[in-house]
């Protein structure tokens, strides 16, 4: 995913400002709730999915990419993508610190895989041809390729916007259908104020079937990483960087998402 050097910069600068422990661990119990794992740690979380670039070092020392079927050793993990467990934590402790419920986190399990790339083979359409990605959220497993250029801020974003989804709004398995109680009624919400056309049908099945930038849960989730990106540096991240086919959300959409995930009613008219 792409973003400019300003906001890359910007937040890496927030989240560093946040304490943490042991960053350079492979294993992190965050005070704010998940287990974060990383390099041969995590491949206990990585089911099927396979790697699809990895990082090798050449004879001079130098890293760099490749398509390969095999992880990358933890030493090269490492020099490539430092303390990224560390900054995992730092960043979750910064959405706590904007008023984020810890709540809503406990319990969720964080794999960043030593992959630049990840490939999920059977998926969607064409079960003979791999899928890449950058992420993946799985019930309470966000499983990141640790070593892509943004997985300590936008991917990581991305996935726990569907964790968030499914432990607040119940949409579990791209589930977003109506129904009773509150959590059906933030649901209608959302896609009201998203605009999400009506005709399409809002079941797991369906909306796993239509093209990625055009289901609720993908549109959710990159509204989610720009909201928190937003609340983490006080900037508003480039339009580039947003993937959904929506475009970027609007002000009432970011004031949503204040209320429902920070209880405030939000004030985002004064950004730039």
């Amino acid at each position: 995913m792409r973003k400019t050097a300003l906001f890359a910069l910007l937040l890496a600068a927030a989240v560093m400002l946040t304490p943490v422990g042991r960053g350079e661990a492979s294993v992190v119990k965050s005070v704010y709730g998940p287990t974060i794992y990383t390099w041969s740690d995590a491949l206990a979380g990585a089911g099927d999915i396979t790697p699809d670039t990895a990082v090798v070092r050449l004879p001079d020392g130098s890293l760099t990419t490749v398509p390969a079927g095999t992880w990358t050793p933890d030493g090269d993990a490492e020099a490539w993508s430092p303390g990224l467990a560390g900054r995992l934590d730092a960043l979750l402790g910064a959405l706590v610190g904007a008023g984020l419920d810890p709540e809503t986190l406990r319990g969720l399990e964080v794999y960043a895989l030593p992959a630049y790339t990840l490939a999920l083979l059977g998926q969607e359409r064409d079960p003979e041809s791999p899928r890449v990605v950058a992420g993946v959220y799985r019930e309470g497993a966000v499983v990141l390729a640790g070593l892509w250029i943004n997985a300590a801020d936008q991917t990581f974003l991305h996935e726990l916007g569907h964790h968030l989804a499914d432990r607040v709004l119940g949409t579990a398995g791209y589930w977003w259908p109506g129904g009773t109680g509150e959590k059906a009624a933030l649901r209608r919400e959302y896609l009201a104020l998203r605009g999400y056309p009506q005709d399409r049908p809002l079941n797991g099945v369906s909306q796993a079937a239509l093209p990625w930038g055009e289901r609720a849960g993908e549109w959710f989730a990159e509204d989610f990483a720009y909201w928190a990106a937003w609340r983490v540096t006080g900037i508003r991240p480039d339009a580039d960087s947003y993937l959904a086919s929506p475009g970027p959300p609007d002000e009432r959409v970011l004031a949503w998402f204040d209320r429902v995930f920070i209880g405030c009613q939000g004030n985002t008219s004064t950004q730039h």
